[in-house]
């Protein structure tokens, strides 16, 4: 793990940067939360807009800090994960090495045609494979 830094993670609300989070000796990445419920390839290009990628979890920390960024326990949010080059073989969109996953039990399952990855799915707050049409909130990250 990276040398603890401050970090703030702004929320983008109508084009106004506001920190709901003002530090945390996390990582050395900025995470930023969207709200806005968008389907997954919106998603990716509006985290590209900001200068940043679709957040890549690494480690269980990595995840738990993630899941604390939502605002309620029953929210979801879109993570960078997907297999929409190659069915099962799991890529973020950001080219790092896919080296740790949190699937629910089940998943991921592709039911339908699912391929794209959403984190706090039911009470266990595991990742579920779900249809890149959804529109849920998600995470971008850009490096401090």
């Amino acid at each position: 793990m990276a040398d603890a830094i401050f970090l703030y993670m702004p929320e983008f609300v109508s084009g106004k940067t506001e920190c709901f989070r003002k530090q945390c000796d996390f990582s050395q990445n900025t995470f930023f939360r969207q709200q806005t419920k968008v389907i997954w390839n919106d998603m990716r290009r509006n985290c590209q807009g900001l200068g940043a990628n679709l957040a890549s979890v690494h480690n269980k920390p990595e995840n738990e800090f993630l899941l604390g960024l939502l605002p309620t326990a029953s929210s979801r949010g879109w993570i960078g994960a997907h297999d929409g080059e190659q069915e099962g073989q799991w890529l973020w969109t950001n080219g790092t090495v896919n080296d740790f996953t949190n699937w629910c039990a089940g998943e991921p399952n592709n039911l339908g045609t699912e391929n794209c990855v959403d984190i706090n799915w039911t009470s266990n707050r595991c990742w579920n494979d779900w249809t890149c049409a959804g529109q849920i909130g998600y995470f971008c990250v850009t490096d401090a």
